[in-house]
């Protein structure tokens, strides 16, 4: 099975900025620290708008994928960031 990326933009409300990057830098450490199959969990910010977050996940196969998304610390983190998000777009692909 090859590997799999998710590719995840999300913009945030400006009032939340702050309160985000921190919720998402600690999920990015909980997910790569606590998923052995997570292989990489790149979070980043535009320089062109503070507001707009760009995460880069690598996990081995798709069940690590399954596995992810049925971590309680990825609800946790879907919960505390929920009224932050004006929405998640998405992508999936399969790493070459």
């Amino acid at each position: 099975m090859p590997k799999t990326a998710l590719c995840v933009e999300i913009p945030v409300h400006p009032e939340h900025r702050d309160s985000f990057e921190a919720e998402l830098k600690d999920h990015a450490a909980k997910t790569l620290s606590g998923e052995a199959g997570c292989l990489q969990f790149d979070a980043h910010c535009s320089p062109e708008d503070p507001n707009l977050f760009f995460i880069y996940e690598v996990y081995a196969d798709d069940d690590a994928i399954t596995a992810h998304r049925a971590n309680p610390q990825l609800a946790r983190y879907r919960e505390a960031t929920a009224d932050m998000v004006i929405e998640r777009r998405v992508k999936e692909w399969s790493v070459l």
